[in-house]
């Protein structure tokens, strides 16, 4: 997606796996994105989508970040030329000339209209996902980070905040595009 390439090889904070995700489209049930979390509280802001103003969490994959000490120096800007061969690539895929019911319009694609092709349909709750949130929940007790009547706050799922910088994605989502080397 191109709105991702404005956070790449900058450093956010994990907020949480993408476990259990809605599909807000098609409204096809609860998904799971193997191997892929949120970070921080990023979200797409449209400009690529003609201004589209949903404001969806982005998922990135674990294969596309790196964990870093705090005291490692961010890594240097890409070059101009870089992002705008990424966002040349990433943005052929993201809309397309669509007819319904004899009309023509344009039907656009980002991740979250594409959750079916790249994630797992969840089918009750999986034993260690549950252990997991069991887990977790222990954790944060002990720390005395509990929320109140027993809530885990939205930052618990992953124990402590792990800083990253975000290299850019790779072909394993449909729309998404590898940083040229």
């Amino acid at each position: 997606m191109p709105e991702m390439v404005a956070y790449c090889g900058r450093r956010f904070t994990v907020d949480r796996r993408a476990d259990k995700i809605c599909d807000r489209v098609n409204y096809t049930g609860s998904w799971r994105i193997p191997d892929a979390v949120m970070l921080a509280d990023l979200r797409c802001d449209g400009s690529w989508h003609d201004g589209c103003q949903a404001e969806c969490r982005i998922f990135w994959k674990g294969a596309w970040l790196h964990k870093v000490a705090p005291d490692v120096p961010p890594m240097p800007p890409f070059s101009p030329s870089d992002v705008q061969a990424l966002l040349e690539r990433a943005s052929r895929v993201i809309r397309a000339r669509a007819e319904k019911d004899g009309k023509v319009g344009t039907r656009y694609r980002c991740q979250n209209t594409d959750i079916p092709l790249y994630s797992e349909l969840r089918r009750g709750v999986s034993r260690a996902s549950a252990d997991r949130a069991v887990h977790l929940r222990m954790q944060r007790q002990a720390a005395g980070a509990e929320g109140p009547a027993g809530h885990v706050g939205r930052r618990s799922v992953l124990g402590r905040p792990q800083h990253m910088p975000l290299v850019a994605p790779a072909r394993d989502l449909p729309i998404l595009a590898r940083m040229p080397a």
